[in-house]
């Protein structure tokens, strides 16, 4: 029997380990107050597609993130796309159904923090699209 996680759980209740998905400056200690926050969004009506969002913080700037869409799918959990900040830059890794995780590329220029918030939009008004793109792979 199948059972759907519990919203308000996190990435544990879809199977993924804590912590294992953020990026490597998250773990840095820094002299600088810093200050982090996750939390998930449900994209859709049934709430089997979510994002999860995971940041932290220096002062104003975005020092570090990850976002991952997840979405069930023939009742399974699995990860779409993650956006994340693991190498210092913006990076996008899409995942496929034959070929799993694929390489990083960097999908935007600008500050960690510009890149977050273009991300989550992107996945916002983009999940679908990308989840059939998943299918395709």
């Amino acid at each position: 029997m199948y059972v759907t996680p519990s919203p308000g759980r996190g990435l544990a209740a879809w199977g993924y380990p804590p912590n294992v998905w953020w990026g490597a400056n998250v773990g840095r200690c820094v002299p600088q107050r810093r200050v982090g926050a996750r939390y998930e969004h449900a994209l859709d009506e049934l709430k089997t597609v979510h994002l999860f969002v995971e940041f932290a913080t220096r002062r104003d700037d975005v020092i570090d993130y990850a976002l991952v869409l997840v979405a069930e799918l023939d009742g399974r959990i699995e990860t779409i796309r993650i956006y994340d900040a693991a190498h210092g830059v913006n990076e996008l890794h899409r995942y496929t159904k034959e070929l799993g995780k694929q390489p990083g590329v960097v999908f935007h220029r600008g500050t960690l923090g510009e890149g977050m918030r273009t991300a989550i939009e992107a996945i916002k008004h983009g999940h679908e699209e990308m989840i059939e793109a998943w299918r395709r792979g």
